[in-house]
């Protein structure tokens, strides 16, 4: 009898908090003063300098007529209102935002008691996504360096204010987040453990979502680039909707690629040398849904339903379109 898989996979649960917007916040925690964000920051904008440097001179003719860009991710305590505005200000491409409302308090970042004293509960904050290339990344040096020196800021860029006051972290997307947050790393360690000779595997790649077309298209040929020098391909057209910012393809690789996959992410970034694993246009991987497979009787003819009542008591799922941020 044939194994009945599910129809979806599901990434691991996980709690969310529902965005209350801005006012939410309650009393902004206290951060760190001018000295000591500026010695925490310089250390963490240095290492972005040099892993952005790294990736851009590793990049292969593969990814040939495509501008290096990197994905920054910005993680500040407490909030600031209408900070898109200040990304697209620098030439940061606007990727997403989400709420954090269980950050680990510490010497720097907690929120106070009456007594302005650590009162040991967990620090809200905002997450942000942005795509950035060299020109953006060399104005919001410049920007830091105002912020550090405390002059003024230019027109339309005092939000940045705010953000280098309260920012926590700063730093590349990794590739480990694109396998780790979906479930993806573990999937594929079992995977390859139990691989036959010649299996080979279905999953889906989900872009981060450009807002100019070209860009868009770009991705979808370059993956397939990217797949066809691993023995793999993509599998039908790209999903890309618009109102909703969703865009992904289905992709295919042979289980002895995705297991040459596995050992590159437990290297360090000046280590990789799998184009896939380089570009910067890819948010996730992901699980693809399952085919349920027909029950077979003794003599491999498929066999009937049952229309008897299941005895466990039903499963169900409310299924949004638009993706949690």
């Amino acid at each position: 009898m044939a194994t009945q898989l599910p129809l979806m996979v599901f990434p691991r649960k996980r709690d969310v908090t529902p965005d209350k917007g801005r006012p939410g916040f309650g009393s902004p925690p206290h951060v760190p003063g001018r000295g000591r964000q500026t010695e925490r920051i310089n250390s963490q904008l240095t290492e972005l300098q040099r892993s952005f440097e790294r990736y851009k001179a590793s990049l292969s003719d593969t990814f040939a007529g495509t501008e290096p860009e990197t994905v920054l991710v910005i993680e500040i305590a407490g909030s600031v209102n209408d900070f898109r505005q200040a990304i697209d200000a620098i030439g940061l491409e606007w990727l997403g935002e989400w709420d954090l409302a269980d950050l680990e308090p510490d010497d720097d970042f907690y929120e106070e008691d009456s007594n302005g004293l650590p009162n040991g509960k967990s620090v809200s904050g905002r997450l942000f996504l942005s795509m950035g290339n060299d020109a953006a990344l060399r104005e919001l040096l410049s920007l830091w360096n105002i912020w550090v020196s405390n002059r003024p800021f230019p027109t339309g860029k005092t939000k940045w204010r705010d953000v280098f006051t309260q920012l926590r972290v700063i730093r590349r997307w990794g590739i480990e987040e694109t396998l780790q947050e979906t479930g993806m790393l573990e999937r594929w360690s079992e995977l390859v453990v139990h691989a036959e000779p010649g299996q080979r595997e279905r999953f889906q790649v989900e872009f981060f979502y450009h807002q100019n077309q070209a860009k868009r298209r770009q991705n979808e040929v370059l993956i397939q680039r990217l797949l066809q020098t691993l023995g793999g391909q993509t599998i039908g057209s790209a999903i890309d909707l618009q109102p909703i910012g969703f865009h992904a393809v289905k992709a295919e690789l042979p289980t002895t690629s995705i297991e040459q996959l596995l050992t590159q992410v437990q290297q360090p970034d000046s280590d990789i040398t799998i184009d896939l694993l380089k570009f910067s246009g890819i948010m996730y991987f992901r699980p693809t849904g399952q085919s349920l497979s027909m029950q077979t009787d003794d003599d491999g003819e498929p066999s009937e339903f049952s229309a008897e009542m299941p005895e466990l008591p039903a499963v169900a799922a409310l299924l949004d379109g638009a993706p949690l941020q």
